[in-house]
């Protein structure tokens, strides 16, 4: 039994959990007051926590199984392969069925102590969402800029507004400002795993964004998007009252300090794709894949600086209250 759960595990993803676990935290910190902490308030951040992460961990577990075929022309992808073939596929339907199911019974109890249409409504749309990016007909990852939505709205977008709106009614101005900064930081983080599995994806037709790109074009993107990801997001938790005129707003540090050390990397891929891009050299490409391998974990030392800045917030509120 433990073995299965240790297989399932690698066909999750893991490398994504991070930023997914960091998004629910960081959603409670920007919506909760204070004066609204309560055990129904515990209640219902368990039961969110719980629901959306098992709706997460289907939408991995689909994207594994739908993309077996290609990830066996991968060397990098070979622990998951295999953990694909030990595990079975009957194996994996089964598990599928069985996280979806309790998923569900999470989201009932979730809508008896809040009932929100709205939430509901986000709900079903994240899930169809994360079916439609992995599985055909549809495929939105092999559809260049479609990709590129969905992927920011079922990592970033839904989830972030599914926890903001369990806890506060109203949206803020300011938090849909740090939403958006944080939506580009997310897909600036996902793109050199789409680096890393170029060669397989344009031979199997799959158009991802790097892809469609090419790999300096879509390196260069990543370090847009995380640059003006980190400038959007900064901005507006400086703005927040917490922050705003308080040595609090120093903990900001930290994000600069892990997006300044990732887009370094970033500048040593994006050279790295230049001189593959003239040259196509074997041992450069290699070198490519061995870097982009790296990322998750640019992805963890990222989002955990986002969490620890959010965590500070949520401090500061109730400092502030």
């Amino acid at each position: 039994m433990l073995s299965k759960l240790k297989l399932l595990a690698k066909v999750s993803r893991p490398e994504f959990l991070p930023a997914n676990m960091g998004s629910l935290i960081i959603g409670f910190a920007w919506a909760f007051s204070p004066e609204s902490l309560s055990f129904r308030t515990l209640a219902l951040a368990l039961l969110c926590f719980g629901t959306i992460t098992f709706a997460s961990v289907v939408g991995a577990q689909l994207n594994s199984r739908c993309d077996y075929g290609l990830d066996l022309t991968e060397p990098n992808k070979q622990r998951l392969v295999d953990s694909m073939d030990a595990l079975g596929m009957p194996a994996l339907r089964r598990a599928l069925l069985t996280e979806f199911v309790t998923g569900l019974a999470l989201l009932a109890v979730f809508l008896v102590l809040r009932p929100a249409p709205a939430l509901l409504a986000l709900w079903v749309f994240g899930v169809l969402l994360a079916w439609a990016y992995s599985c055909p007909p549809l495929r939105l990852k092999a559809r260049s800029w479609l990709a590129m939505l969905s992927l920011s709205l079922v990592l970033s977008v839904v989830p972030l507004l599914f926890v903001y709106g369990t806890f506060s009614s109203s949206l803020s101005r300011l938090f849909v400002l740090f939403l958006v900064g944080h939506t580009l930081t997310i897909y600036g983080l996902i793109i050199p795993t789409e680096v890393r599995d170029y060669r397989s994806d344009k031979a199997a037709g799959v158009t991802t964004m790097t892809v469609a790109l090419g790999l300096p074009g879509a390196v260069l993107l990543a370090m847009v998007l995380l640059l003006a990801g980190l400038v959007i997001s900064g901005a507006a938790l400086l703005a927040t009252p917490a922050f705003s005129g308080s040595f609090l707003g120093l903990s900001l540090a930290a994000m600069l300090l892990a997006n300044g050390l990732v887009l370094r990397q970033y500048r040593r891929l994006h050279r790295l794709c230049r001189v593959y891009s003239v040259s196509h050299a074997e041992v450069t490409y290699g070198k490519i894949v061995e870097l982009s391998s790296n990322n998750p974990k640019w992805i963890t030392l990222v989002s955990q600086a986002s969490l620890l800045v959010n965590l500070v917030l949520a401090v500061g509120k109730v400092n502030k209250g």
